[in-house]
């Protein structure tokens, strides 16, 4: 596994106007240094020179972006408390063992928050739920999972190529309680999703930036495949943070199936630890051919 303190401390050395920031960090439980090196290592370290002003210009929206992260990693844990379960913490995927050629195109495990998977999901077209499969491609410790189990599925499918990752949905899916739950049909697969075999019937896909290109690419060509050997309604829920992996347009277009019906970015909420952008796709129903 990775020395997360090591790692930040390489990081940050020799940057004297940062000392107190750092002792600060490190005194911090082991996921919240893991979310910090996350922001640090995507472009949100200092861009000029040994106390520039340019670093103390940007340093309000620095701490709002700290604050932000805290903020979120509170509401996790709120919500792993709530429901019995264990979903809060990042994780890179080169801290995991996972056997598949595909682990350079994955992101890392990240908590979805409940209330922008909500909204999402309430802005689904009319389709019947209890003849829908909802999956969740990098499905992680099956937070998502559990989040759309409030709604009536037919089914609910993770796929997740970690094992470790994995161990853990299958963990937090037999001991999840909520009131509100409506669907208790719940597996997670550990599998690549590269060879994850469409279910039959209306399906509901979600993918929160869980990997790119040509892993992204081969999973819309086996959904494309489904669709043609029998024409289904199929949504794609696509989310991500806009600034950092934007919406993958030309990959989608690249494979002549789902047309965007609506996009845009999710209002202020408590529980986002970074502004979430989303994109739902629809099957197209005059599409022919392979």
């Amino acid at each position: 596994m990775i020395d997360t303190q090591s790692n930040v401390s390489n990081l940050l050395a020799g940057a004297s106007f940062k000392t107190l920031f750092k002792e600060q960090l490190m005194k911090k439980p082991k996921f919240v240094k893991k979310y910090m090196l996350y922001l640090y290592t995507n472009g949100y370290s200092d861009p000029g020179g040994q106390g520039s002003i340019r670093w103390f210009l940007k340093m309000p929206t620095r701490m709002w972006r700290i604050v932000s992260v805290l903020r979120g990693i509170w509401f996790d844990r709120r919500f792993d408390r709530k429901h019995n379960v264990s979903t809060t913490g990042a994780i890179f995927l080169k801290d995991l063992e996972i056997d598949s050629s595909n682990v350079e195109l994955g992101e890392l495990y990240d908590p979805f928050p409940s209330g922008p998977l909500k909204r999402l999901l309430s802005m689904l077209p009319q389709v019947d739920l209890s003849e829908t499969t909802f999956v969740d491609f990098g499905s992680g410790k099956g937070r998502v999972l559990l989040i759309a189990s409030d709604h009536p599925f037919k089914q609910i499918l993770g796929v997740e190529f970690s094992p470790e990752l994995h161990e853990q949905a299958e963990n937090n899916i037999r001991s999840f309680r909520s009131r509100q739950q409506k669907c208790e049909t719940i597996e997670s697969l550990c599998q690549d999703a590269t060879e994850f075999a469409i279910p039959d019937g209306p399906c509901v896909f979600f993918i929160f930036a869980a990997f790119r290109g040509e892993a992204f690419i081969e999973v819309l060509k086996n959904i494309k495949e489904s669709y043609h050997e029998s024409p289904r309604p199929m949504h794609l829920l696509y989310v991500t943070d806009p600034l950092t992996h934007p919406i993958p347009d030309d990959d989608i277009q690249s494979v002549p199936l789902f047309r965007n019906i609506r996009s845009g970015r999710f209002a202020f909420d408590l529980s986002q630890r970074y502004p979430l952008g989303y994109s739902i796709f629809e099957a197209e129903k005059t599409t022919s051919g392979h």
